[in-house]
């Protein structure tokens, strides 16, 4: 009767939480001062109701038909007589019962594919009534739903945040000249430059009409408008195919950042008078309110005081961003080698497995007289920052530089690997513990003195760096585990003691 308790938990548990999948669903939207969809959803969200109460209703009729057939082989078990019915009448009793846990069992994992089914529906769902239909930008609803938490992040202390409001010029010549397909056409296209050519963290909403927002946490308005002017400018470049042939559009755009303790209505009030200013100065260009009236951008810097500290212009530089990639990365720095710079280097680094393996086998070495070693892990200081702003891609671009600027730095025996996915080691032969700190130090400065450039934003490199050296008593795993101790502790700002780098 165990596994009867113990399957009746489960169910119970499945229908309780299928219900509180679909109910949190419904209460959800129900929370949401939009009309926009509620009778559809409501019903939507009924109707899942529904289809959950039937799959438990199923559910519960099954159990109790298995739970009588348990009963059932109890009664046969406590009334056999092995002496006189044999050993095989109580291995056919087993039988029935096995065959009845497979049947229970086969139709639970139905009722749990159904239910799983249904939370996927709702969550398609769910995406749906946040995505405009024709260009697949969020639609005002989920830019309503976003632009409120960042603001209320905004207003803890957490995160600046900027509003880009975009409006395509004369569009409605567009639409009576060209016909409204070539007008979808022409919208089709800008939420797609404006979704290819955001931050990760960004988001980007179809406002109304020919109106478009993004919204850019953690961003100050020199970059909002570094942005803005790259959107118009790329967008004006564009080329739409329709059946007349094609056709360029141009858009304005009006930008802003939260200031004080204004509310964001006030904000996007901001933000829109800058998008009027803009088509009010002749359209096709970039507007932004600095709080008491509007400006252009002619003249603004548009970056971070921080970025023009040094001028690189005559550094080496080389252009990351490849065919298949839409993130405007470059990388400067004084010992750069354009020639010597390997775009694929993360892809080309030993792995963690060969790397525990060499480690393993040094050891080895060393314990039978030969030379000593050491292992450097080195870790990006801003990685949650860069994947946070600009997605993981970037994050692998950046890691990349730090690769190509370490090797420039090590000796060609040194070996270096991926460690993990934002993580590189280096396993140094011959190296004593504190040579192992001097070369940490030396990669540290390397790194710093390469700069990235994410979106023309300045992205100062550092890293956490770790060094150890083989002692008595380590094995791969042990070297290694303090190697990611002293990670840890650099990480933490802490000087550690078996010889990491902070």
């Amino acid at each position: 009767m165990g596994a009867t308790v113990l399957l009746s938990y489960v169910l119970v548990a499945v229908f309780f939480g299928a219900c509180g999948l679909t109910a949190g669903f419904w209460l959800s939207r129900q929370k949401k001062n939009v009309p926009c969809r509620s009778t559809e959803e409501n019903d939507t969200a009924k109707e899942a109701l529904k289809r959950i109460q039937r799959i438990a209703e199923t559910m519960a009729g099954n159990l109790q038909s298995h739970q009588s057939a348990i009963s059932d082989v109890d009664g046969k078990l406590q009334s056999i007589d092995v002496e006189h019915d044999g050993v095989d009448a109580v291995v056919a009793i087993v039988a029935e019962l096995v065959e009845h846990n497979a049947t229970i069992q086969s139709q639970l994992a139905e009722a749990q594919f159904r239910v799983d089914e249904l939370a996927r529906e709702i969550e398609s769902q769910h995406q749906e009534a946040r995505t405009d239909a024709l260009t697949g930008c969020a639609n005002r609803r989920a830019f309503d739903e976003t632009l409120d938490a960042l603001h209320q992040d905004y207003l803890s202390g957490q995160f600046p945040y900027a509003l880009i409001m975009f409006d395509i010029d004369h569009f409605k010549q567009v639409n009576d000249q060209h016909g409204h397909a070539a007008g979808d056409e022409v919208l089709r296209m800008v939420g797609r430059v404006l979704r290819n050519h955001v931050r990760g963290a960004d988001t980007v909403a179809r406002y109304g009409g020919e109106e478009f927002a993004v919204l850019m946490p953690g961003v100050s308005v020199q970059q909002a408008c570094f942005l803005a002017e790259s959107l118009r400018t790329i967008v004006a470049a564009q080329l739409v195919s329709h059946a007349d042939g094609a056709l360029k559009v141009t858009a304005s755009l009006g930008v802003a950042a939260a200031l004080g303790q204004e509310n964001s209505g006030q904000l996007k009030e901001r933000a829109d008078a800058a998008l009027y200013a803009a088509k009010n100065s002749g359209r096709n260009c970039v507007y932004w309110h600095d709080g008491s009236q509007c400006l252009p951008i002619d003249g603004l810097q548009l970056v971070e005081s921080e970025t023009s500290e040094e001028d690189t212009s005559g550094l080496p530089t080389i252009e990351l961003s490849g065919e298949n990639s839409d993130l405007p990365i470059t990388v400067s720095s004084e010992s750069l080698d354009p020639q010597d710079f390997d775009r694929e280097i993360l892809y080309n680094l030993p792995t963690k497995t060969e790397l525990c393996q060499d480690v393993r086998r040094r050891i080895a070495e060393w314990q039978r007289g030969g030379p000593t070693i050491a292992v450097t892990l080195v870790e990006l200081v801003n990685r949650d920052k860069i994947e946070g702003r600009y997605g993981a891609q970037a994050v692998t671009a950046v890691l990349g530089a730090v690769a190509n600027a370490i090797r420039q730095t090590i000796r060609d025996m040194d070996s270096l690997a991926r460690y993990t996915p934002t993580t590189l080691a280096i396993l140094m032969p011959g190296v004593r513990q504190q040579d192992a700190v001097f070369v940490a130090e030396r990669i540290r400065k390397t790194v710093q003195k390469t700069e990235v450039r994410l979106f023309g934003e300045r992205m100062p490199l550092d890293i956490h760096l770790a060094s150890v050296e083989v002692v008595d008593g380590d094995d791969m795993q042990k070297l290694l585990s303090r190697a990611s101790e002293g990670l840890a502790e650099s990480r933490a700002g802490i000087s550690a003691t078996r010889g990491s780098t902070a």
